[in-house]
């Protein structure tokens, strides 16, 4: 996973990226949008044996269908020598998630990133080694396909995966729906939209989560949760 050579973006790809990004900052466009399919933000398995007692823990994976069950173990025992949650994110490949972070500083912005392919909801602040926050992730859930937190629905995933890791501001791994980005000159608003059930019409839509970016004259605002009360 160290090896400096992985990577999710050729050399010629990212040099593209980074010409696309001045320019839209040489434009005067407010905003640059990263379309990206895979979650960028690092995400550390979370420790379940620290937040179950063990005979709970035994008894919740005992439970599991037959074709869950190997998997949930194998991550269990990963999980707990502090691996990623996900290798076939960014986080399978560090080295070449700094590259595409130093690209964006030497372009001077700050995107905003969408991701998909998790079948969860994520928001996401997103920092390099150094410690300096590169750009603002928002990951959408599926329409309908099932996630991790389908498969252990007694364990609270999507909230342990938030106390795990910095990065991750907002974690839910069990609803469907979409994310709906609304872009203005001065402010950029990220609202996780879900359904109330994907098995029967008809069905309710809601607002999850709904988060606040500003436009100032030195880049990006802070995150700001602005859901309405329930």
């Amino acid at each position: 996973r160290q090896d400096p050579s992985r990577d999710l973006l050729g050399e010629p790809q990212r040099r593209w990226l980074g010409e696309a990004m001045r320019q839209s900052k040489a434009a005067g466009r407010p905003w640059q949008i990263l379309g990206n399919q895979v979650i960028m933000a690092r995400v550390k398995g979370p420790n379940i044996e620290q937040m179950v007692p063990p005979a709970q823990l035994a008894q919740m994976v005992s439970g599991l269908p037959d074709d869950v069950r190997p998997q949930v173990e194998t991550a269990i025992q990963l999980f707990r020598l502090g691996l990623p949650f996900n290798l076939d994110s960014w986080d399978g490949y560090p080295a070449g998630r700094e590259r595409l972070y130093e690209t964006l500083k030497q372009a001077g912005v700050e995107p905003i990133v969408l991701a998909g392919d998790s079948h969860a909801f994520w928001v996401n602040e997103l920092y390099d080694n150094g410690g300096e926050r590169r750009a603002v992730e928002f990951g959408t859930s599926a329409i309908s396909s099932p996630s991790p937190g389908d498969h252990v629905g007694g364990l609270p995933l999507g909230l342990a995966l938030q106390a795990a890791n910095p990065e991750v501001k907002f974690c839910d791994q069990s609803a469907k729906g979409y994310v709906l980005l609304t872009l203005e000159r001065d402010q950029a608003v990220g609202e996780l939209r879900t359904v109330s059930t994907i098995l029967a019409k008809p069905y309710e839509n809601r607002t999850l989560k709904r988060y606040r970016l500003a436009r100032t004259e030195t880049g990006l605002g802070p995150l700001e949760d602005v859901t309405a009360p329930a």
